[in-house]
């Protein structure tokens, strides 16, 4: 039976398929590394394919080290690889930079794989707009405790939830968190199937007229235990025009 729009249409009648009419349906078909939550428009991304040149790397400890690697990836073939240092709060990171053109509510993802309980995941993006800087910051804290929080408008951490994730190097986690430039306020953060409202949540604001309009990302990976640690990154994300 035919499925479609009338002849000449954007979608014309056919009996062997059913057309895809989503966009985002259609990219996600394609092979996108979009997929984890659809809303909003992308920004900025990468999926590691073609390198790690995109970033600086941030390195503590004997040992630490940021590199490309074809070992374990969500999408494609390759991930960034992160090994922290070997003592207790080293760590293992990487930055980017990149200028924005409107100020909207903003998504920064990430999806990351790690090999223990014992790392802990920090990720910032920090906003500039020409006379301010705005913080947006929230970590899993892993170990015993194993909370998510939030840096609030007071410098603060604010502890959102508490649950554990597993530690595998082929396993990749997905967080997301959405906010509003304009009003300056969080507005809801996802953490693979947690998905959580922070629009209660004001973001911590600094005056700023040193820097330009752009944004700084930072993802880091803390040991917690007197050990090399390994953590993957993969499929980052930056949309606009969020919901």
């Amino acid at each position: 039976m035919a499925h479609g729009h009338p002849d000449y249409g954007p979608g014309a009648p056919v009996s062997t398929i059913y057309p895809v009419l989503d966009i985002g349906e259609l990219a996600a078909r394609l092979g996108s590394i979009d997929t984890f939550d659809r809303r909003g428009n992308v920004l900025w991304f990468d999926g590691f394919e073609c390198g790690i040149s995109k970033w600086l790397p941030h390195t503590l400890g004997s040992g630490a080290s940021v590199s490309w690697q074809p070992t374990a990836a969500r999408n494609g073939g390759f991930s960034a690889r992160c090994i922290t240092g070997d003592s207790i709060e080293n760590y293992a990171g990487m930055s980017t930079y990149f200028i924005y053109r409107n100020p909207t509510k903003l998504g920064f993802e990430f999806s990351y794989a790690v090999d223990s309980v014992n790392i802990y995941w920090d990720a910032r993006l920090l906003f500039y707009t020409g006379t301010e800087q705005l913080y947006i910051e929230w970590r899993w804290t892993g170990g015993s405790d194993r909370y998510l929080q939030i840096y609030d408008e007071n410098g603060s951490w604010v502890t959102i939830d508490s649950f554990q994730q597993l530690a595998s190097s082929y396993f990749f986690h997905t967080a997301k968190i959405v906010f509003d430039t304009e009003n300056k306020a969080y507005t809801r953060l996802l953490v693979d199937n947690h998905s959580y409202d922070l629009t209660a949540y004001p973001l911590r604001a600094e005056a700023d007229t040193a820097n330009d309009a752009y944004m700084e990302l930072y993802i880091y990976f803390y040991t917690l235990i007197a050990s090399n640690l390994t953590a993957y990154v993969d499929d980052v994300i930056v949309t606009q025009n969020e919901p």
